[in-house]
């Protein structure tokens, strides 16, 4: 079994529950659209900052480009969230658990474009504006060339644990993210 399908096969029940959590937010809706975009600002510039911290750049030669805490920044400022981005230290991962947040964020890159589309009905022209996080990358390739840097990395070999750890624990950061954004709605 390939690191791609261990990782989602040990993710599986982890990556649904972040749907589900997710799905309470509907992204035609300007506050809903705001929630989601401070959720996801919660969590993924520390990721970043953990894999950059841990060296991506060297896991990933085109780590550069998978940089989206700046659109996701930007997207924020567009429409009034009320999350801000703070630069802190990071601690680094071992590689191993690298490529399973990694594959995390990776991932979460793929249903950006499905997302996207539910935001061109947002009322609000702002909202509908601010795609930049979730269009990120678009035309690159991106999840292609991840899982070929994956399936190529030793580092794993002895430590499909670690990774599988990472994943989880960075579903488990998303979809906590998500659950806090819930109890920001009226009626929550």
């Amino acid at each position: 079994m390939s690191w791609r399908e261990q990782l989602k096969e040990a993710t599986r029940s982890a990556h649904q529950d972040l749907d589900l959590s997710f799905n309470r937010l509907d992204l035609t809706d300007p506050l809903d659209y705001r929630l989601f975009l401070d959720a996801h600002a919660s969590v993924l510039p520390g990721c970043e900052a953990t894999l950059a911290a841990s060296g991506a750049h060297t896991l990933l030669p085109d780590w550069h480009n998978r940089i989206r805490a700046p659109a996701l920044a930007d997207d924020l400022a567009t429409v009034g969230g009320q999350r801000l981005f703070t630069t802190s230290s990071a601690t680094p991962i071992e590689p191993a658990a690298a490529f399973g947040m990694m594959y995390v964020l990776e991932g979460s890159r793929l249903g950006g474009a499905v997302l996207a589309q539910r935001v061109q009905h947002n009322a609000d022209p702002l909202c509908r504006a601010a795609t930049r996080y979730l269009r990120h990358g678009t035309g690159l390739r991106l999840w292609p060339l991840f899982i070929i840097s994956l399936e190529n990395a030793d580092c794993i070999r002895d430590k499909i644990d670690a990774a599988v750890a990472s994943a989880l624990f960075t579903f488990g950061l998303f979809a906590n993210a998500a659950r806090l954004a819930k109890t920001e709605l009226p009626g929550a």
